[in-house]
């Protein structure tokens, strides 16, 4: 087994010890150490019961592709995979912009989050899937619950979360294609990440890295907002009678109402919710 340290978080230093799995003999050794009652399940959890990245760290995802010009790096630069990341701020916002295109098109995403209960703060988190969590808590679209792979740290059973859980085991995950497997020993327990390393995605961070560029090269936008926070990064695309037009509600938006407009004039999409109005033209 491979042992390496991974950031979670940019703009927090939070590390983890990453036990990465090489077999799938592996991966059952490993969930023999599991405490008593702890095991996976799989179905629907209430999104209100989870701790989501925090509304600033969510515009900063968007943002910080701007704010380090990002738009000035070679495609080259991006790693050549859904897991691997080289430079976190080029690769952040191609990936959010990606799954904001699935989730506002398709109005869903066909694989679940990975989640566990998290003792420190009572809890629960989403990881891996956090940015796919981070882009359904921009556009719930009224989605009052996330499907997740769940571990139950610990062993406790919560009725008014877990109830539409059912056990599953890590044959089941791997029978349905779920490939990539590591622990984290964390909460006296060795807490699962999994995901699907899913060959087709493989080079969608650059597909969207062009794509931004591409937007770039004719995106102008207009603003009733002159809060610097949003448009010093964006100086150089804000311009009277802009292609894009973006009206807050707020003429001080707050971070989530900047990070939906962002993406959305990015996308090339018409969006209007409480907080924003994106009209592209």
């Amino acid at each position: 087994m491979e042992s390496k340290m991974k950031t979670i978080l940019a703009d927090e230093p939070v590390l983890v010890d990453d036990i990465a799995v090489m077999t799938y003999d592996e991966s059952r050794v490993m969930s023999q150490y599991w405490r008593t009652g702890e095991t996976l399940w799989k179905g629907v959890m209430p999104c209100n019961s989870f701790q989501l990245l925090h509304k600033n760290s969510i515009r900063q995802t968007v943002f910080g592709y701007f704010v380090n010009q990002c738009y000035r790096c070679s495609v080259d630069e991006i790693a050549d995979d859904d897991i691997a990341v080289n430079n976190y701020w080029l690769e952040i916002l191609p990936k959010i912009l990606w799954l904001c295109d699935e989730w506002l098109t398709k109005k869903q995403f066909v694989e679940p989050l990975m989640a566990h209960w998290n003792p420190r703060i009572q809890k629960n988190v989403v990881h891996p899937g956090m940015s796919r969590a981070s882009v359904m808590h921009l556009f719930p679209q009224g989605l009052t619950e996330f499907s997740v792979v769940y571990f139950n740290t610990g062993g406790g059973y919560d009725r008014n979360t877990m109830n539409k859980l059912s056990k599953i085991t890590i044959d089941d995950l791997i029978d349905d294609g779920w490939n990539t497997m590591t622990f984290v020993a964390d909460h006296e327990s060795l807490i699962p990440h999994f995901s699907k390393n899913i060959e087709a995605n493989a080079n969608y961070k650059k597909d969207y890295h062009r794509k931004i560029i591409e937007r770039l090269s004719s995106m102008s936008i207009e603003t009733n907002t002159k809060d610097t926070i949003f448009t010093d990064p964006l100086s150089d695309w804000i311009k009277r009678n802009g292609n894009v037009q973006i009206i807050f509600t707020d003429q001080e938006p707050g971070p989530l109402a900047q990070a939906k407009a962002l993406l959305c004039a990015l996308l090339g999409k018409t969006y209007t919710d409480h907080e924003v109005k994106v009209s592209c033209s």
